[in-house]
């Protein structure tokens, strides 16, 4: 069969006349045009098919979701509902910042003046900066101690965290201390401190001075068991004092471990209304 192509030859004879093997590589490509033609129909005609079952679908779930609404029209709002306000996930109002890294509690509130937001990386930059003994080169942070809980504010408030006690015994504490007290009261309510070390011990001290002691903390493990049975065990933290460079405590001395808390999240309210 010879089938004449005036662009790739000249004469139908000529085209005739061409070796077999050449007539079919020009046919070849007349071929694969048609072969290609038919897979875009078939894709076409899928595609269709796939569109129209999605659009029978959502048609079912508007109709599930709208029978549901209508079951559930005469409900009655929970009552704690009511007292929601608008924007109540803005905790801090207009100062709320939503931030998930590590340095969440150290962001400034949003709105700052730039006069205000230099006040602030002032004062962050004392809050970070580390205390030395005076004399010093420096006058604007020398006068460390002579006892002392840590060099600066960071050193128990990291990044204006929360510290945690040490975990396990001879870890130097983290964002923690010891509060110290006797029985009773002082005029204001508040706890009567320790007659010789005061309201707090300051396990550490400047080059010539002694640290006031040494707070040793020991876990014991103490079994507890579930109502189903199920028993864990549980680690109750002993705290002890060692190496008191001051005399010895009030034979009563109370104690009292404190973990050092956030910054950044505390809120003060003005309520004019006495309420």
């Amino acid at each position: 069969m010879c089938v004449p192509n005036a662009a790739v030859w000249p004469t139908r004879r000529s085209f005739c006349a061409a070796p077999r093997k050449l007539r079919y590589k020009v046919l070849l490509p007349v071929f694969q045009i048609r072969r290609f033609n038919y897979c875009r129909v078939c894709l076409a005609l899928l595609l269709v098919w796939l569109l129209a079952g999605c659009s029978r679908v959502d048609e079912d779930v508007v109709g599930e979701t709208a029978a549901s609404t209508s079951l559930n029209a005469g409900a009655s709002t929970p009552d704690y509902l009511a007292y929601l306000e608008e924007n109540e996930q803005l905790s801090g109002g207009q100062a709320t910042v939503f931030d998930t890294t590590p340095n969440a509690f150290s962001q400034p509130i949003p709105g700052l003046e730039r006069e205000q937001e230099l006040l602030f990386f002032v004062g962050n930059s004392f809050f970070n900066q580390n205390w030395v003994t005076a004399p010093a080169s420096t006058t604007a942070r020398d006068g460390l101690g002579p006892l002392f809980n840590a060099r600066s504010c960071a050193g128990c408030h990291f990044k204006d965290g929360r510290g945690r006690a040490p975990e396990f015994a001879g870890e130097m504490p983290t964002g923690f201390l010891l509060r110290l007290s006797v029985p009773g009261t002082d005029f204001y309510g508040e706890p009567l401190p320790e007659p010789n070390y005061g309201g707090q011990l300051q396990d550490q001290a400047i080059m010539g001075f002694a640290a006031e002691g040494v707070v040793n903390l020991v876990y014991e493990e103490m079994p507890f068991t579930f109502p189903d049975g199920e028993t864990v065990l549980l680690r109750q933290p002993v705290y002890e004092l060692s190496d008191l460079a001051y005399g010895d405590m009030h034979a009563e001395v109370q104690t009292s471990p404190r973990v050092d808390n956030q910054l950044g999240v505390t809120l003060t309210f003005n309520d004019n209304d006495g309420d």
